[in-house]
């Protein structure tokens, strides 16, 4: 598929186009592709994908009705914005605040920071 994507690309080519950008989820699989078939593009995580996994994330520390999930989703929003993946990874692995869900370095924490990580070392 995304062969068929880089031969139209190919032919919309024109001396005007400056940038070239593709939009993805963050899939590792995906972010490969991507990198492989048209590599003069730079990767854009879909902020709408970062922020379902944020979701899960904070359902996952918090509980799915607890208040506290919107603040954390907030702040690790500022922090992915920012560049800041590292508060982000520290915040994601550490003991959360009291009467909240035990630590979690979970497969989960994966699926949030190792897309978000890909997009940002590319």
């Amino acid at each position: 598929m995304l062969l068929r994507q880089s031969y139209q690309v190919s032919q919309r080519e024109a001396g005007s186009v400056r940038y070239r950008v593709a939009l993805t989820d963050g899939s590792l699989a995906l972010q490969q592709q991507m990198l492989d078939h048209l590599p003069d593009f730079t990767l854009v995580l879909d902020i709408l994908h970062a922020t379902e996994y944020l979701w899960d994330a904070a359902n996952a520390r918090f509980g799915e009705t607890a208040s506290d999930r919107l603040a954390w989703v907030s702040q690790a929003l500022a922090w992915l914005l920012e560049n800041h993946l590292d508060d982000l990874l520290n915040d994601l692995t550490s003991c959360p605040p009291p009467n909240s869900q035990p630590c979690f370095m979970s497969p989960l924490t994966y699926a949030v920071i190792v897309p978000l990580w890909i997009i940002s070392a590319t």
